[in-house]
């Protein structure tokens, strides 16, 4: 199973924890809610099909042309 396939499959499963998917060059964006950030980090480390073992870090980004300018990155290795 491709990439892309396999996190339209994880949104299909986690609708309600995941509302984007956005791919990259190198990498896979997932969106989420902060209500449902606890849930959906606990089923990415241990649920057999996605195992991400390692957070290697948690950033701040600033959007300033944005309403909403601040977001939270959490990357998964």
């Amino acid at each position: 199973v491709d990439n892309q396939s396999f996190f339209k499959s994880l949104i299909a499963t986690l609708p309600k924890w995941i509302h984007q998917f956005q791919k990259s060059k190198h990498e896979n964006i997932l969106y989420t809610n902060p209500d449902y950030l606890f849930q959906l980090l606990w089923f990415l480390k241990y649920h057999t099909n996605t195992r991400f073992r390692i957070l290697i870090d948690i950033c701040g980004v600033d959007y300033p042309s944005r309403k909403q300018r601040f977001e939270v990155v959490y990357n998964l290795l």
